[in-house]
């Protein structure tokens, strides 16, 4: 007679990680058909053996996007991150301490890329971003996304998470640092951000380009491109001037 199943024990679901992450389902989720340069970026991601990956990317690629995607792919589906940061470089961070309520209300002001892949991927954004207002879905594990303005980085330390810095480009190069450093070899780190889309005061302050051209001499980072404007002419009209 078998034994009775003791009532505290609990089972593990199996989780199947494909070996080409082309062939998984996730991707058919998604409302557009990945280009060759979208898959490559994909790819770099999934390599096992990138621990980070820069993505220089002009408007309209839909870098973030994809970014997220494979976040909520290797973190809330296949659990090989334990949580998701988000962090959002704005080029107005020395006055981002001035702007009105908590942190939850500062960094509102610039999660809205976030959000929109986040729905894009068939997520509900309300129920994985860590808020003040949402502990119940903290407490049950289902809030993974911690969204972070750089400002506030100071005694954090990342370790097993899936790091993305966003908007890279409008980082110096001691504020990327801060960042980057704060890193631990078991992470995934993904730098989005465009040399072609500065929005600093003084362009050269940028120290996306020296990152760029640094990660390049390193095995254990890959650089992709995305040069396809998906938002149509009038956006790659003005992205041109």
């Amino acid at each position: 007679m078998a034994a009775k199943k003791n009532s505290t024990e609990t089972t593990v679901k199996k989780i199947n990680v494909p070996e080409n992450i082309k062939d998984y389902i996730f991707f058919k989720r998604l409302p557009f058909k990945l280009d060759e340069e979208q898959w490559k970026f994909i790819e770099a991601v999934w390599n096992k053996n990138n621990i980070g990956v820069f993505c220089n990317a002009c408007a309209g690629s839909s870098k973030t996007t994809l970014a997220t995607a494979m976040a909520l792919l290797m973190t809330a589906e296949f659990k090989m991150y334990e949580s998701i940061h988000y962090i959002v470089s704005p080029c107005q961070e020395s006055t981002l301490g001035f702007l009105p309520g908590n942190v939850d209300d500062k960094i509102s002001y610039y999660i809205d890329p976030l959000i929109d892949a986040i729905l894009t991927c068939g997520y509900d954004p309300d129920k994985l971003i860590v808020k003040e207002d949402n502990m119940e879905n903290v407490k049950n594990g289902t809030a993974i996304i911690n969204a972070i303005p750089s400002t506030f980085l100071r005694g954090r330390n990342f370790q097993n998470s899936f790091v993305i810095i966003d908007e890279i480009q409008n980082a110096t190069t001691h504020e990327i640092k801060k960042i980057l450093s704060r890193c631990h070899d078991n992470c995934k780190i993904l730098c989005l951000g465009h040399t072609g889309q500065i929005d600093l005061k003084f362009p050269q302050d940028s120290g996306f380009s020296r990152y760029l051209d640094s990660a390049r001499k390193q095995d254990f980072i890959e650089i992709v491109e995305l040069t396809k404007d998906y938002r149509g002419k009038f956006s790659q009209w003005a992205d041109s001037i």
